[in-house]
């Protein structure tokens, strides 16, 4: 993996074969939880089994939800004619970064971050801290359900991964995205409460209150969970 200003390349090191594609998928995946201006899969060296270019139009669609950066596979022209005559699964697919759309770059002013240490007051910390930022914004009326959603992911990975903490919140026009980012190996569980039952509720909550959200790898480990919350 390289980076080019910001764009994030991956790259096999060898012709791409169907025994590599888990670690390709873990790799691009990777790139996007960073969120890039855009992630290049680069396979200009060659595709030995066509059948392992099927993960490409899952890791476009996964993109396309979140964070939203393009998504660019580099090939030489025969394997942009097998890509095209399978249909392309809206796959963006050039031979020259040249071809490709332009970035996506946001100001620095659009985001902004904080790191936690896995303490009980981490929760806290983080509603007061992500309150002066969307009071900065002018947009304290997304302040309560931001807040109880950042609170939710904190005290989960507090809770469940116990490493630092990794906060980030970015302002869109129409949405704020929120995320939270562990070192933790252990991945997230999602479990439905039994009746009664006090705790287990948190992503129930993102869930029911975001418009959408998910959770990536991160790179060297660990997991980043976002959550997108439409105005």
């Amino acid at each position: 993996m390289a980076e080019r200003g910001g764009v994030v390349v991956v790259r096999p090191h060898e012709e791409l074969r169907d025994d590599m594609v888990p670690r390709l998928r873990l790799e691009l995946l990777r790139a996007a939880a960073d969120e890039p201006p855009m992630v290049v899969c680069d396979l200009r060296g060659g595709v030995r089994d066509a059948a392992a270019l099927a993960v490409l139009p899952e890791i476009a669609q996964t993109l396309r939800r979140w964070p939203d950066c393009p998504f660019v596979v580099l090939v030489d022209d025969p394997v942009r004619a097998r890509i095209q005559a399978d249909g392309g699964s809206g796959l963006t697919v050039v031979t020259d970064l040249a071809q490709a759309p332009a970035p996506r770059r946001l100001p620095a002013t659009d985001r902004a971050s904080i790191r936690l240490q896995p303490t009980l007051h981490a929760p806290g910390v983080a509603r007061r801290w992500l309150t002066a930022v969307l009071q900065g914004w002018g947009r304290l009326d997304e302040v309560a359900v931001a807040a109880l959603v950042l609170d939710e992911l904190v005290t989960n990975a507090v809770v469940h991964a116990g490493t630092e903490v990794d906060i980030g919140v970015t302002r869109r026009p129409d949405r704020l995205e929120v995320t939270v980012g562990d070192r933790s190996r252990d991945p997230l569980v999602r479990r439905t409460p039994a009746e009664g039952d006090e705790r287990g509720h948190g992503l129930v909550l993102v869930d029911a209150l975001c418009s959408r959200w998910g959770v990536l790898p991160r790179h060297p480990e660990g997991k980043l969970v976002w959550a997108v919350l439409d105005r």
